[in-house]
């Protein structure tokens, strides 16, 4: 069984492709995705409500090291801003909480990548990225309150403001799969189809999560071009 495991993976690497890329050359990517959300639930004494906005985007440079496997280095950016709203009521008093959050870091990486073909000039790829930055993230939270006169007390009514701030280290392992399809001798567009993340943000408290998903709203569209 090993045996045989050992000659698909020397087949697979030594049968050449359909010559769209070569041993030494080089390709630079772009990709990224946008995506915006609201969401909302609750009750009617106690309603929540979350409006985001996520940008990532994707630089890098590859090296063939044969037809079939490159490796190489990029730079992301993540940008993630949000506006997240809670309303509480009950007898004659009402607490509205509004926070508006937002983080964004700067991600350079190492990757190795493996091409399969499938028909002339469309490739499906596999890959392995590894990043490493420094997350920056800060919110401010308003408070406001209103109480009406009952029973001789005095109206209530508030607000206030608060605001905080960090920077923490965000490690991440990401296994991705990409359509690739070559619509010149140079130039290629790519279909990031999701993938599974294991992420840690801040060493000292250990916060990891993993991270599987291929929802389409996760997918990056870029393009590629061969130097």
């Amino acid at each position: 069984m090993q045996k045989n495991l050992l000659l698909l993976v020397f087949l697979f690497l030594a049968i050449p492709l359909f010559s769209q890329v070569s041993t030494g050359d080089i390709i630079l990517s772009l990709n990224g995705n946008y995506m915006k959300t609201n969401t909302g639930g609750g009750v009617t004494t106690n309603m929540t409500g979350t409006q985001a906005q996520n940008l990532d985007i994707s630089l890098s440079g590859g090296y063939f090291l044969s037809q079939r496997v490159v490796a190489g280095i990029g730079l992301d950016y993540k940008l993630d801003k949000e506006v997240r709203s809670n309303l509480v009521s009950f007898d004659n008093f009402v607490q509205m909480e509004i926070m508006d959050y937002r983080s964004h870091a700067w991600l350079p990486n190492v990757y190795v990548g493996l091409y399969f073909p499938i028909v002339s000039k469309l490739y499906v790829t596999a890959n392995f990225r590894m990043s490493y930055g420094k997350l920056n993230a800060g919110y401010t939270t308003t408070y406001a309150g209103a109480g009406k006169f009952v029973l001789g007390s005095p109206a209530t009514n508030y607000t206030y403001t608060s605001t905080g701030d960090a920077r923490v280290d965000y490690f991440s392992n990401t296994i991705y799969p990409e359509l690739l399809y070559f619509v010149g001798a140079k130039t290629s567009i790519s279909l990031g189809l999701g993938g599974i993340q294991y992420a840690l943000t801040d060493w000292d408290a250990g916060n990891a999560e993993v991270a599987v998903n291929f929802n389409p709203v996760y997918w990056k569209f870029g393009v590629k071009m061969k130097l």
